[in-house]
């Protein structure tokens, strides 16, 4: 068995070219960013809310149906699980959460690949099988969406 060299781990002796690695530091510096920025955030108590702290206006879906809308709580969400608040973040909005892990797993992924020059762009693009990503990354925001506004009308939260 041939072992695994660090700058050429699936054995196709192809290294990413400057320009890959340029967008996989870019992509690992823009997840930095955003981490850092829920970071500055305190996590609204309400559940929701907590992009009001970016200057933002409060969810108009929200305001005009009492119902938290499809990505309320997502904001609250990351500020929750970059402190470690792992359940409570879940609680907030799962697809949240989720999100959260795919950003922080992602920027590092990203940022050791541009490191060691490791083809990763090309690798997701060839193997993740987009169309069932996609479905899939809809059911969680759907599902999480149902979440939320059971939460709502049952526990009373927002």
């Amino acid at each position: 068995m041939t072992p695994v060299h660090p700058h050429d781990p699936d054995h196709s002796g192809r290294r990413a070219p400057p320009i890959e690695r340029l967008c996989m530091a870019g992509l690992a510096l823009a997840a930095a960013s955003v981490l850092g920025l829920a970071l500055r955030l305190d996590p609204d108590p309400r559940g929701l809310g907590t992009h009001e702290q970016l200057g933002l206006l409060p969810c108009g879906f929200h305001a005009l149906t009492g119902l938290p809308c499809p990505s309320c709580g997502m904001t609250t969400a990351f500020a929750l699980a970059v402190r470690g608040r792992l359940g409570p973040a879940f609680l907030a909005q799962p697809a949240g959460a989720l999100l959260y892990a795919a950003t922080a797993l992602g920027g590092t992924a990203c940022a050791l690949a541009a490191a060691v020059g490791y083809p990763l762009l090309g690798q997701v693009h060839d193997r993740l099988p987009w169309r069932a990503s996609v479905l899939a990354g809809l059911g969680v925001l759907v599902g999480s969406w149902g979440w939320t506004v059971w939460r709502h009308a049952v526990l009373g939260g927002p």
